[in-house]
């Protein structure tokens, strides 16, 4: 599973936002719970449907969170601005679902359940995604990335890794000299392999191999 995430960077993201939609759906049914908890025939009658109602919330509120860059992969970032933007995202999302219980009454799910979902919605997510982005920046879940060419387009890749959030999914291994180019990368950076390239790539579990541009051959 682990392997699977750090192979590419869309995949974490997919998983993240899958897991963020069930976990909106979630705060919704337990909201229903809780609301109407000592009346079992009003539940009864307002939860019919539900899983598409809920479904419905978590589209508007996932909608508003990604207007804000949520589900970008590079985010550039403290966790405190990403936990606002998240709020502010749920604020824009309340907003969407008004105007959509406004043209379609049938899927209203009451100002009460409303209110309970947005409060248990935005904890649900503002944990699971401090969770989830500790373990997505942990060493044994990014891509292993190895540079071939330690010359001067290789120093194009040293000045970009040199942004954190462009270290978030990968973990670069070194740099492979080729031919007789100067090496213009730090020498503790420097990978010396012998045989197969392909055979080495696999030992060391490297997910990909980038070729500077005046490296290829």
């Amino acid at each position: 599973m682990l392997r699977f995430l750090r192979q590419q960077m869309p995949r974490w993201l997919v998983a993240l936002t899958i897991s963020e939609c069930a976990l909106l759906m979630l705060g919704v049914h337990v909201s229903m719970y809780l609301r109407y908890i000592r009346v079992p025939a009003e539940y009864a009658a307002f939860s019919q449907g539900l899983l598409l109602r809920s479904a419905i919330f978590a589209l508007c509120v996932m909608t508003g969170m990604a207007a804000l860059g949520l589900y970008q992969p590079h985010v550039r970032e403290t966790p405190s601005g990403v936990l606002l933007r998240q709020a502010v995202g749920f604020a824009i999302g309340g907003v969407l679902l008004v105007l959509l219980y406004y043209a379609i009454p049938q899927i209203y799910i009451g100002r009460g359940v409303i209110g309970l979902s947005l409060f248990f919605g935005l904890l649900l997510v503002c944990a699971f995604r401090v969770w989830f982005l500790s373990l997505i920046d942990s060493e044994m879940l990014k891509r292993r990335v190895a540079v071939l060419g330690a010359g001067q387009a290789a120093t194009a890749v040293h000045r970009w890794l040199s942004d954190p959030s462009n270290r978030r999914t990968l973990n670069l291994v070194g740099y492979i000299p080729v031919g007789n180019d100067a090496v213009c990368v730090p020498q503790n950076q420097l990978i010396s392999i012998s045989g197969s390239l392909f055979q080495w790539a696999l030992q060391h579990d490297i997910a990909e191999i980038v070729v500077g541009p005046d490296d290829r051959r």
